[in-house]
């Protein structure tokens, strides 16, 4: 009994630390990468924190995955490391008893994972693909003809090289 709290509050504040390290590098790289697009002009500057969002939704699964598989090692490691192992090996605990509280502690989040996979991953794809067409139409239709006849020439140069883009600058705005 004693064995089994233990391992399962070690298991617990491991996953929580671990499942913290890889949200921030999550949101950190999703952030300037949707800032990023937000500056391209590939989607509306409203819809950053919604898409960052539906983003961390989608990663969800991976995160979990990845937090259980390191926390479960973590942990086991570090009771080999302090000489834990040996003390409850030696007062009569074998290893398949580690089993029951690894998979005590590991079902909720089987659970969440499956969760994220087969609902939250396809309805946050969704929604993000809703809200970049939704965007991308509505700047489709807004003008259709170059400011001045110099970017006229700047658009048609740049469309015959490979390399370089039209910018929504190059474009009059409507209002």
């Amino acid at each position: 009994m004693i064995f089994e709290r233990s391992l399962q509050r070690e298991l617990a504040y491991t996953a929580g630390a671990v499942f913290m390290v890889l949200l921030t590098l999550v949101l950190t790289t999703m952030m300037i990468r949707i800032v990023g697009f937000a500056a391209q002009g590939e989607i509306d500057p409203r819809d950053v924190l919604v898409l960052i969002g539906l983003t961390v939704i989608g990663y969800l699964a991976i995160m979990l995955v990845a937090t259980l598989f390191v926390s479960i090692l973590f942990v086991l490691t570090r009771w080999y490391k302090d000489s834990e192992m040996v003390v409850w090996l030696s007062s009569g605990v074998s290893l398949t008893q580690f089993i029951k509280p690894i998979g005590i502690f590991a079902t909720p989040i089987i659970i969440l994972i499956m969760f994220f996979v087969f609902v939250g991953w396809p309805w946050s794809n969704q929604q993000s693909k809703l809200i970049r067409a939704r965007f991308s139409s509505a700047t489709k239709f807004r003008c259709s003809r170059p400011v001045s006849s110099a970017n006229r020439r700047a658009l048609t140069a740049c469309s015959s090289s490979r390399r370089c883009r039209p910018t929504r600058a190059m474009w009059r705005t409507c209002s």
